[in-house]
């Protein structure tokens, strides 16, 4: 079954934030205003599947040419486990047409061993290589991750310069 993703707009940003809040820890997402900024951001691609209950998920990431560098996808709790996720994440595959990169948390529970499944099952690859993503904003600590590369795994020298350009790109402020 096909969705049809709607690109997040100033206007439309106050109804996907609760999806985001409701998702993902304060560690793992900008401020309310900050959020809200990259929308405007034309590298900034966020895209949400409307229900009739309203907004029930979204995925978000950068355009970076060459790849996208996928920041989040969430689905409200009562919607997870039905494949919508699955569906947005093809979707936004399928829209770009060239390699992601996504970081997940260590496989350290049942919760993130399912998370690092789920996305392997939609093609990407669990690289083995540490990575720290930078604090998203003040009074925010920088969280170890791990890098899922799609279509392959890719090399420690190819995701150092994608992490490179990731970190030039959305965390270096002296631009």
């Amino acid at each position: 079954m096909e969705i049809r993703l709607i690109r997040i707009t100033e206007d439309l940003f106050p109804e996907i934030y609760p999806v985001m809040e409701e998702s993902f820890p304060e560690n793992e997402r900008r401020g309310y205003e900050e959020q809200k900024a990259l929308v405007r951001n034309p590298d900034y691609v966020m895209l949400g599947l409307r229900e009739e209950e309203g907004f029930t998920g979204f995925i978000a990431g950068w355009d970076l040419g060459d790849f996208v560098y996928g920041e989040h996808l969430a689905v409200t709790a009562s919607r997870r486990n039905g494949g919508l996720g699955d569906r947005m994440l093809k979707a936004f595959l399928e829209r770009f047409g060239k390699p992601f990169f996504i970081e997940v948390e260590p496989p350290e529970d049942e919760l993130t061993r399912r998370r690092i499944g789920f996305y392997e099952r939609n093609g990407f690859v669990l690289n083995d290589y540490d990575y720290v993503q930078p604090s998203l904003g003040e009074g925010k600590d920088p969280v170890p991750l791990r890098i899922m590369t799609w279509p392959r795994g890719m090399e420690k020298e190819e995701l150092a310069e994608m992490e490179q350009r990731i970190r030039r790109k959305l965390f270096d402020k002296s631009k």
